[in-house]
């Protein structure tokens, strides 16, 4: 979901000079907003942004997203602070919604973040409570946060369109968008039943499986994902692993019930 806004109308304000535009555009101000794109004359926000946790290891409790920021005017050879804060309601969308709980699903903000000396762009950073979210894939939990930067003495907004992003955060490996291999000649369906611990074995076994939307493989060369496949399937065969929210073994054809007498 993106909007857009005309920041300059002349583009050749922007670009013409675009040092001498940073600088003037917000003078004697300096416009802070969570960064975009131009796109000839056109800032284009991220107002959104998904995150998944489910790849990474189930020890790891806290983990981190990273959100870019940037300002429009003049650099400073001195740290520069902006702030942040979580909001409940969006001002800016409707429809974004906020259902995380401070020291429950995240740590506290900070009262500050940073720019760094001689630069326009930074990281701030939302430490996740992971053991919150559901690693369950069937039940697709998702929760979302609502980021809003404030006045500081360093800053005013800069872009009101990119004051306010929507940080939706998961914990679970949902089924990749080729699972089925639809298109693969002699291999598809090849996969059979989806769980996220087959796709970590296919991962394992290849990083290119890495990618939930497509696969990095020609659909001509079927022959060599049918290996990979079978590596994969001895993996998981070989070395069952355990659902994290069931105790079931996962094997590559079938799932043991961890009840079952």
């Amino acid at each position: 979901m993106k909007y857009s806004l005309i920041l300059i109308l002349a583009s050749t304000l922007l670009f013409g000079s675009c040092e001498q535009g940073m600088e003037t555009l917000y003078e004697p101000y300096n416009g802070v907003y969570f960064s975009g794109e131009f796109n000839q004359g056109v800032f284009i926000p991220t107002d959104s942004m998904t995150v998944s946790f489910g790849l990474r290891d189930a020890s790891i409790r806290y983990d981190t997203v990273r959100i870019n920021v940037s300002f429009l005017g003049r650099q400073s050879n001195q740290r520069t602070a902006f702030k942040v804060q979580a909001i409940k309601q969006s001002t800016l969308h409707e429809e974004f919604r906020n259902d995380m709980e401070e020291g429950v699903h995240y740590l506290p903000l900070e009262e500050y973040y940073y720019f760094e000396p001689n630069t326009y762009e930074t990281t701030m950073n939302l430490i996740i409570d992971r053991s919150h979210f559901s690693s369950d894939y069937q039940k697709a939990e998702e929760h979302s946060i609502i980021l809003r930067l404030e006045e500081s003495e360093d800053f005013v907004i800069g872009v009101e369109e990119g004051r306010e992003i929507m940080i939706n955060v998961n914990n679970y490996l949902k089924e990749p968008a080729w699972w089925d291999l639809k298109g693969w000649m002699g291999i598809e369906g090849y996969l059979g039943f989806y769980h996220p611990e087959k796709w970590k074995a296919l991962i394992y076994v290849d990083e290119g499986f890495n990618n939930p939307d497509e696969l990095p493989f020609p659909s001509s060369n079927s022959v060599y994902v049918m290996t990979l496949i079978n590596a994969a399937k001895n993996l998981a065969n070989w070395w069952p692993k355990v659902d994290a929210e069931t105790g079931d073994l996962i094997y590559w054809d079938r799932i043991e019930s961890a009840n079952a007498e």
